[in-house]
């Protein structure tokens, strides 16, 4: 009696299993393997959690805290929020107090900025600001954050140096890129 080995095909495993495979693809990866055949295609298409690290990889964007909103509201507020930038119109205008005199404002990642405010030169004080709406279907669950950053008046820094800055909210961490331009 003659035995057939047969070998399992990647296609064959149980679908949650290939969900959990496929979710650690990036968008690209993703999209070949829609090509690949009718079933990850289908799968790739229908799985909400698929579906939505594709939408956040292609808007440059990783994912918030766990805990928030469920998959689905969490996909649908991401497909508004980018179907407003490419419409390009925003969803949120935030104003800010511009002190008399000419100032900057400074983006940082994260949907952080940095900003000056205050009334006169001696007041000025140096603002890390994340706005969200976390009351609007497109603020997928974000708080608004505001801060002083108190620490900025001690270092004797002026404003002018700040050519960028970076933020990690979840390490308690601003970094602020100080230089000189050429003609300084």
């Amino acid at each position: 009696m003659e035995l057939h080995h047969r070998r399992p095909v990647f296609s064959e495993l149980a679908t949650e299993l290939l969900t959990k495979i496929l979710s650690e693809l990036n968008v690209g990866d993703l999209t070949r393997c829609k090509r690949v055949c009718r079933r990850l295609n289908e799968l790739v298409i229908t799985d909400l959690s698929l579906l939505y690290k594709m939408e956040l990889d292609l808007a440059g964007m990783i994912d918030g805290p766990a805990g928030g909103a469920d998959l689905r509201v969490r996909l649908e507020r991401l497909r508004a929020r980018n179907e407003a930038w490419d419409m390009g119109l925003p969803l949120h205008t935030v104003m800010l107090q511009s002190p008399d005199y000419s100032t900057s404002v400074w983006q940082c990642t994260g949907g952080f900025f940095l900003y000056e405010e205050g009334t006169t030169a001696d007041n000025m004080q140096l603002k890390l600001h994340r706005p969200a709406y976390p009351d609007l279907p497109t603020s997928v669950g974000l708080q608004g954050i505001l801060r002083t950053l108190s620490a900025w008046r001690s270092s004797g820094s002026s404003t002018a140096e700040i050519r960028s800055g970076t933020v990690n909210p979840e390490e308690d961490m601003v970094a602020i890129l100080l230089g000189h331009t050429e003609s300084e």
